[in-house]
């Protein structure tokens, strides 16, 4: 498993529970919101040995958020039990909800009943990779249903596929064409080569490591992944940071920059903001074993062709005072459409 892999199932985790509602009293379909600002897939229906079902699909282009509203009916002679429903875009990643009430739903035979499910689907991996952002809308969705009968152990599945009619998506990209355009780590310098003779001079580990993807940077017992992204005159970035060593660093904002190598910002001219995802304690610019934290960045930003660079060499501060990095880790501009 890559280390990209290892983030994207950590932010799936989160959001594995079983999270939707059920039988709150609205009738089927009722859930699905028209208007300009909505997608309707077509109507669908799926049965298998015990499950029948039922799925309307509507995805909300402002927020893109994707609401399957079923209906569920045990067509066999045993209780059913619901354990989950997923949605999944080709290009995504398998998504859970995102809300609702965390239980498991128990059918009886012959029961029925309406469940909605709401989800934030990622919709492209590259582009999550590159930006964190979903993705734009699919034409096409699978909603997957899981489930068990009494007395069996093994989980089925009864698969949805929600499709938007051709017209309907075809209008919707041409209103909303989308292009992302961010960064990456240069994955073609000596920058691994380098950080890791002179990690061998920190003496840190026995076997030194440095790993560089393109946006992922590995080093002995720190992870770092980063996602940016353009927005009209601003740059956004966010650095997903975990500690996994003994060490302890000290994080200094004000020597972290994305730009050209010898540029240096006011505090004025950037924002950086921290949060801690898991710490035992409370210092924000404290880094210790098993912490996790994301580094949100923003600054005014002219789109350039000059070689950039993520400017950390001083950032990262060993026992406060000796930098982790030997040098700044060049970046490459990536364009996505």
């Amino acid at each position: 498993m890559t280390m990209t892999n290892i983030r994207q199932t950590g932010k799936l985790i989160i959001a594995m529970m079983l999270i939707f509602s059920f039988n709150l009293g609205h009738t089927f379909g009722q859930q699905a919101t028209t208007g300009n600002n909505y997608l309707k897939y077509t109507p669908v229906t799926q049965n298998s040995e015990y499950l029948n079902a039922s799925l309307i699909l509507t995805a909300d282009i402002n927020s893109s958020q994707v609401v399957a509203d079923l209906k569920l009916i045990n067509t066999g002679s045993k209780s059913i039990t619901i354990t989950g429903v997923t949605v999944y875009a080709d290009g995504g990643l398998q998504s859970f909800p995102t809300s609702g009430n965390i239980k498991p739903i128990n059918l009886k035979a012959g029961q029925d009943g309406i469940l909605t499910a709401n989800f934030k689907p990622i919709n492209d991996i590259k582009v999550y990779q590159l930006t964190g952002k979903q993705g734009p809308i699919k034409a096409q969705y699978k909603v997957a249903v899981f489930y068990k009968t009494q007395g069996m152990d093994q989980v089925f599945s009864t698969n949805l596929i929600g499709l938007l009619p051709a017209d309907t998506y075809k209008s919707y990209i041409n209103r909303h064409p989308i292009s992302y355009t961010g960064y990456a780590f240069n994955t073609t310098s000596t920058f691994d080569q380098t950080e890791r003779k002179y990690i061998e001079q920190l003496k840190l580990k026995d076997q030194p490591f440095v790993f560089i993807a393109q946006h992922e940077l590995a080093l002995t017992g720190l992870n770092i992944w980063m996602t940016s992204y353009l927005e009209k005159d601003t740059l956004y970035a966010d650095l997903l940071i975990v500690n996994h060593d003994d060490f302890t660093l000290k994080l200094n904002p004000g020597a972290l920059n994305f730009g050209s190598r010898d540029e240096v910002l006011t505090d004025k001219a950037k924002k950086i903001t921290i949060e801690k995802i898991i710490s035992k304690q409370k210092d924000p610019e404290r880094i210790d074993k098993g912490d996790k934290i994301s580094v949100h960045f923003k600054r005014y930003f002219k789109n350039t062709d000059k070689p950039l660079f993520l400017s950390f060499k001083n950032a990262f501060l060993l026992n406060g005072s000796q930098p982790l990095f030997i040098d700044n880790i060049g970046l490459v501009k990536v364009h996505l459409q």
